[in-house]
């Protein structure tokens, strides 16, 4: 069963929150993942169960779940929760 790419994009997303955009990426950094993009939409062209429904699935699955993550670790830091989310300690 293959992962879905976004998975770590959602971790990361989760874990910090934000996305950092003060400083302006390094061209190096843009070249690369505009290459990485690139080569995830030919390896999709040629894939024999290319479905583009699945996938628009997929990235709002993705995507709501890191949402989610954020929510959670937002409302974390708000609240004195205990160990396990609930508000008695």
């Amino acid at each position: 069963m293959r992962r879905s790419p976004g998975t770590r994009a959602a971790w990361v997303l989760a874990h910090y929150g934000y996305i950092d955009v003060t400083l302006p990426p390094l061209a190096g950094v843009q070249f690369s993942v505009g290459l990485m993009v690139l080569g995830a939409f030919i390896a999709a062209l040629d894939d024999l169960g290319f479905d583009l429904y699945g996938y628009v699935l997929i990235f709002f699955n993705d995507f709501f779940t890191a949402a989610s993550g954020v929510i959670a670790k937002q409302k974390m830091e708000t609240k004195k929760l205990g160990p396990y989310g609930y508000a008695g300690a």
